[in-house]
């Protein structure tokens, strides 16, 4: 009997095949990785908001790609707050339920304008975060009541429950010393304590050292 050799087809792959495209930056995801790319560099370099309207700097990146836009003052400052608002909402997530502390700074440009610093620190899985809170300019003189509205802002404004603060650090001012003793009388029986900045204490003790400024016995 004559055998029959069947011919089976070959087994067809189900993948479909990848467009080149596929393999190469799109002209799109070239443009947004430029712009985070740019917005990063303005922030960590701290460059004017106005560098992308430099001739020299559009020249410069045109010579690179030439499809790339660079933001002027009003896209960069637009493509900044809309980063802010996306942080903002991730660091309020973050920072809901936790114990933290407050260090509150205070200084005088050469402007004579004050502005006071509110910075948060707290320890999660057993390595310290630091967030900024804000940097505000005070018309009306860094007081301990303005420092203190400034806090109670943000506290607000990031959704920080004041019961888990539990601590506030600053220097030896006098307007420090009132702000601390207006936080620690905020609720009663709360353990919120006011301490004073160690670095700050060092420099007014080695100041009073080398001056000879400190009496005997």
């Amino acid at each position: 009997m004559k055998q029959e050799l069947e011919c089976k087809p070959s087994a067809v792959s189900n993948q479909t095949q990848l467009k080149m495209s596929s393999f190469t930056a799109t002209t799109s995801s070239i443009k947004d990785n430029f712009k985070k790319a740019f917005i990063r560099w303005i922030v960590e370099q701290n460059m004017p908001l106005t560098v992308g309207e430099s001739p020299s700097f559009v020249s410069m990146i045109k010579g690179i790609n030439k499809t790339v836009s660079i933001p002027d003052y009003k896209m960069t400052y637009d493509l900044l707050f809309s980063k802010k608002i996306e942080t903002s909402r991730k660091l309020t997530l973050y920072l809901e339920g936790k114990h933290y502390s407050v260090t509150c700074d205070h200084w005088t440009s050469l402007a004579q304008e004050n502005y006071g610093a509110l910075t948060l620190h707290l320890i999660d899985n057993f390595e310290l975060k630091t967030f900024i809170l804000s940097c505000r300019k005070h018309p009306n003189g860094a007081t301990a009541a303005e420092l203190e509205t400034q806090l109670t802002s943000d506290l607000t404004s990031w959704g920080l429950d004041s019961d888990l603060l539990f601590s506030i650090v600053t220097d030896t001012a006098s307007n420090m010393n009132s702000l601390g003793e207006k936080i620690m009388g905020w609720n009663e029986g709360s353990f919120v304590r006011h301490h004073y900045c160690a670095d700050h204490i060092l420099q007014l003790t080695a100041v009073k050292a080398f001056s000879g400024d400190i009496s005997e016995g």
